[in-house]
């Protein structure tokens, strides 16, 4: 019987601290999409908060690192009131 409990770690994301520019330029064309839903109506609803909140999360181990400690906190401030004002919007 083949043991295959070392592939549940295969993929740790380890490798992910040697990325290049190229996944910084994906990350934020993520980013720019979701705000670009929130726009069209400047409320922050459900969806779009739980998805602002999973693309934070799923930049923890770079949000102590420019660009993204900076949108980080410009996202948390702005999600305080689900309101994303045109100002806030353009600062993200």
């Amino acid at each position: 019987m083949l043991n295959n409990i070392h592939f549940d770690s295969y993929d740790n994301n380890k490798y992910k601290k040697f990325s290049n520019p190229s996944q910084v330029e994906r990350d934020l064309q993520i980013l720019v999409g979701i705000i670009q839903g929130i726009e069209s109506d400047l409320t922050v609803n459900s969806i779009e908060h739980k998805e602002l909140i999973n693309w934070i999360n799923s930049k923890k181990d770079y949000e102590n690192k420019q660009p993204y400690k900076e949108i980080i906190q410009l996202i948390r401030e702005a999600l305080d009131d689900n309101i994303l004002t045109k100002e806030e919007s353009e600062n993200i």
